[in-house]
């Protein structure tokens, strides 16, 4: 990846198109900083929102959760780290803490 400046980047422009269309990459700098940088486009436009579903959905088939089952997720008592998971919790009064999903020490933060 190269960089250039702005200056030579807005007089150069042509140029830079036509080394990123070919898979170069460019960053452009002011006063030494990196500001934006020129990728080539996407071969695909983004996919629908279906289309995302069901790439996360394959993407899930295998992961586990190591040595738990589900069931024994639930019968821990363990919960998942949600704003909703932890006003259910303060609404029932509990006064103990249960494990929180997620984080090492089973606190929320």
């Amino acid at each position: 990846m190269r960089s250039v400046g702005a200056f030579e980047a807005k007089t150069h422009l042509a140029a830079q198109l036509d080394a990123v269309s070919t898979g170069e990459q460019i960053t452009i700098t002011r006063h030494g900083h990196p500001v934006p940088r020129l990728v080539p486009a996407a071969a695909e436009p983004p996919g629908s929102g279906a289309q995302t579903i069901g790439r996360l959905r394959q993407f899930s088939d295998g992961q586990t959760l190591g040595d738990l089952s589900i069931a024994e997720l639930a019968r821990s008592g363990a919960t998942l780290n949600t704003p909703e998971s932890a006003a259910d919790t303060a609404a029932k009064g509990a006064t103990k803490r249960r494990p929180t999903v997620g984080h090492p020490d089973g606190q929320r933060p």
